[in-house]
């Protein structure tokens, strides 16, 4: 079963909490570094991921620093990046990056594939299975290019505190343990629960995930 975070296994990147706002050259280690406006997603309102375009004076090289927000009471995560090749740090967001081989040196990149094969997938979906456990119906893999050292991960990217492991019996007991609460909020709004689908909304706010009907 794919772990969380299984990718660092094959990887040299770490996280880097020591990179701050102002940027320091990741090749010459120099402060003397333009740092360009920021293109930043917001989620909720509130800056999410933000990218700073930046260029050494001293050895004129180009590269990005983003920045992952993690809330308030939260640090925010750093990383250094040039078209996409992690230069010192690690990702904390989804989009596609090149990582380093710990074994060779290679490119290390994401693919996402079937199930059932290593055919890749065009389309990324995920529901519950028969026993209402909630899954991707995909794997996420991580392969160097030269080499071909790969593993399965649970996620994405790098997760600095990932939820508990739980077996897949462990999950279908979580799974029955949140279905029936659902079902009891439901009766008590006065809806009858008839799948783990679609969003019941009150008062615009969705307060369940599951379909309804009157």
């Amino acid at each position: 079963m794919a772990k969380y975070n299984a990718f660092l296994d094959i990887v040299k990147e770490r996280p880097d909490w020591s990179i701050k706002s102002k940027p320091v050259c990741p090749f010459c280690k120099s402060t003397n570094v333009k740092k360009g406006g920021g293109v930043t997603t917001l989620v909720g309102g509130k800056y999410n991921h933000i990218w700073n375009e930046c260029e050494c004076r001293k050895c004129h090289e180009k590269f990005t620093l983003e920045t992952k927000e993690r809330g308030r009471l939260l640090k925010p995560m750093r990383w250094y990046t040039k078209k996409g090749k992690i230069l010192r740090g690690i990702p904390a967001c989804f989009e596609c990056y090149i990582y380093t081989c710990k074994k060779c040196n290679g490119n290390v990149v994401r693919k996402y594939v079937r199930l059932d094969s290593n055919e890749p997938v065009e389309i990324l979906s995920s529901g519950t299975d028969d026993n209402g456990v909630w899954c991707n119906k995909y794997r996420i893999i991580f392969r160097c290019e030269s080499c071909g050292a790969e593993v399965e991960s649970e996620n994405d990217n790098y997760v600095p505190n990932p939820p508990k492991e739980m077996s897949y019996e462990e999950k279908v007991i979580e799974a029955k343990k949140q279905a029936k609460k659902k079902k009891v909020l439901g009766l008590r709004l006065g809806f009858k629960i008839k799948e783990n689908i679609g969003v019941a909304i009150i008062n615009d706010y969705a307060i369940a995930k599951v379909e309804v009907e009157k």
